[in-house]
């Protein structure tokens, strides 16, 4: 065996012989600088977004990586840039269970982000020196009502840098921090894009130039 072949396969080797990988995604997001919408947001996490937890356990892997703490995180402060206002609600509204319904009315829209895949490539698995997570998000938006809106799939990835092998979980957690990182700059640069709020961004400016209209009519 060449020493180039066996420094490839002795990640994989360190990764079989460690059985199982059990990782707590954590770490730091900073609020990026941005532009906000217009829009006053409400953030709904569910119990399985808050609590998300990726398993493999199947044929040679075993591995849980527990991302819920972390994306919930990162949507929260995320959201305090992308939007001009933005809080977290306890409940969605709509049904309340006993014959009324919730209102959100003071907000534009209702964001609730879903996991719909997480998937991960070891050193094992691709004879390469890194780690590899990409994760599958669908945010969904509602009005504030708790009508639907819209469906928006956004896929984000991550990787380490070849010197991050230390352990496996290290470099799980890090490749998962560089995918959530990616999933939030998506969300920066692309929510103000998507067609139904562009169309409830477009409808806002036009009743403030009716509004504006109307206030110079009444002046006259």
């Amino acid at each position: 065996m060449t020493k180039t072949i066996a420094k490839l396969l002795i990640p994989g080797f360190l990764f079989l012989a460690g059985c199982s990988t059990n990782v707590t995604i954590t770490g730091n997001y900073p609020t990026p600088l941005c532009d906000p919408l217009p829009i006053k947001a409400g953030l709904f996490f569910n119990e399985a977004f808050k609590t998300y937890t990726f398993s493999d356990t199947s044929g040679r892997r075993d591995v849980t990586m527990e991302f819920g703490p972390a994306q919930t995180k990162l949507f929260t402060t995320i959201s305090s840039c992308v939007f001009q206002e933005a809080q977290v609600l306890s409940t969605m509204p709509g049904d309340d269970g006993n014959g009324g319904e919730n209102f959100a009315p003071n907000l534009d829209l209702i964001l609730v982000p879903n996991v719909e895949e997480v998937q991960i490539a070891l050193p094992y698995d691709t004879s390469l020196n890194v780690y590899e997570v990409w994760i599958k998000y669908n945010l969904q938006i509602f009005d504030a009502n708790g009508n639907a809106i819209a469906d928006w799939i956004m896929t984000s990835y991550g990787k380490t840098p070849t010197r991050s092998m230390t352990s496996a979980e290290k470099a799980l957690n890090l490749a998962s921090n560089v995918a959530l990182r990616d999933a939030g700059a998506r969300i920066t640069l692309g929510f103000g894009k998507i067609p139904e709020v562009e169309s409830l961004l477009a409808n806002q400016q036009r009743q403030s130039r009716q509004a504006a209209d109307s206030s110079q009519e009444s002046a006259l």
